[in-house]
């Protein structure tokens, strides 16, 4: 006799992860290379699941990938340019017999993720912003994505001389304009400039949100010499408090490489199918 299980999958630009649901809980991470082809990766990722699974039969497969999706179908991939316009939940959907395939923005399954089991836990509005090779970010309230149209591009917000803030703070924009890798820069002036842009970037989200916790990840902030997140704080408050009686409080992401597959357990287990993605 066989049983169903729940899977969730995390197709990053250099690796795929793929974890089995047991409960509330992840079991082992699988590792594999990403595929630049999506006929070749998903069928990667497809042979994966099965033999993780063995003989048990997948009831549900949630996952994500980074760029713009829109109802199961990556439009623009950073990262797999290929992929665009892939309709990855159909192609999974139609390996698995038909099951409930649901497909995020990476960003947006994080935030679920850090939302329900990292540094989001107990908190009802949050903000989730990851610094990383880009900016991204997803507002998340009593437990669901404030989605719009499309998944939010909160690092493409104008912040100053038709500037973007990812092409100010991101790990790419610091290697363009310092010449070395993020890792490498140790001028204390250059970080805290870093600082005071990501700041601006935080301010003109909270008037748009105004979320009670905000949470920051990515390596820009959580690798080594990363950007000063008490000089962000304190920039923000004294932006806020020229609106609001108080400023939302900056913690750090907890699940590292795993909130994305946390981030598919978060929404297996706390939301149903009843509109697929």
């Amino acid at each position: 006799m066989t049983h169903g299980v729940q899977v969730v999958f995390d197709i990053g630009g250099t690796n795929t992860r793929v974890a089995i649901v047991s409960e509330d809980t992840l079991g082992e991470v699988h590792t594999f290379k990403t595929s630049n082809t999506p006929e070749e990766g998903l069928g990667v990722l497809s042979r994966e699941i099965k033999k993780m699974v063995g003989a048990k039969n997948v009831s549900a497969l949630c996952g994500d990938i980074a760029g713009i999706v829109k109802d199961g179908v990556i439009f623009v991939s950073p990262n797999l340019p290929k992929w665009n316009r892939t309709n990855i939940a159909e192609e999974l959907r139609r390996a698995f017999g038909g099951i409930p395939t649901t497909l995020f923005n990476d960003a947006e399954l994080v935030a679920l993720g850090e939302y329900f089991y990292g540094a989001g836990k107990n908190e009802k509005n949050m903000l989730y912003i990851t610094v990383s090779t880009g900016v991204g970010g997803v507002h998340i309230v009593h437990g669901k994505v404030n989605r719009g149209t499309y998944n939010a591009e909160l690092g493409h917000q104008i912040i100053k001389d038709d500037m973007e803030l990812e092409s100010l703070v991101s790990g790419t924009a610091v290697a363009k304009k310092y010449g070395v890798h993020p890792k490498d820069l140790d001028s204390k002036d250059a970080l805290c400039g870093l600082a005071d842009l990501l700041a601006i970037g935080l301010y003109n989200t909270t008037l748009h949100f105004t979320p009670e916790v905000i949470v920051l990840g990515g390596s820009m902030i959580l690798g080594k010499n990363a950007i000063p997140v008490d000089r962000v704080q304190v920039r923000l408050e004294e932006m806020v408090k020229k609106y609001y009686p108080t400023s939302p409080r900056i913690k750090l992401a907890q699940l590292g490489d795993q909130g994305g597959l946390y981030g598919g357990l978060a929404y297996l287990v706390h939301h149903s199918f009843d509109k697929e993605r």
